[in-house]
């Protein structure tokens, strides 16, 4: 997850996506995995896909370190 985060903050989301998604297949139940994956799936514009893992990451930390972040990004999308 760190290197979607490093790829993510350098405005790289194609790869940013690509590893959160690689860190989702390993660590199904990590939700923070979800989180990262929802944030870069926005910024490609794959709005169904972000709120899905948003809403996935809500699930498996309702109350997680992102889970205010998470709430907010889902109000925020059409």
């Amino acid at each position: 997850m760190r290197v979607a985060k490093f790829y993510y903050n350098r405005d790289n989301f194609t790869a940013a996506y690509m590893r959160s998604k690689d860190a989702v297949k390993t660590e199904p139940d990590y939700a923070p995995t979800h989180f990262s994956l929802a944030q870069a799936a926005e910024k490609m514009k794959k709005l169904e896909e972000a709120k899905a893992e948003y809403n996935t990451y809500l699930k498996l930390s309702p109350e997680g370190d992102y889970a205010k972040a998470a709430r907010k990004a889902l109000a925020a999308l059409p």
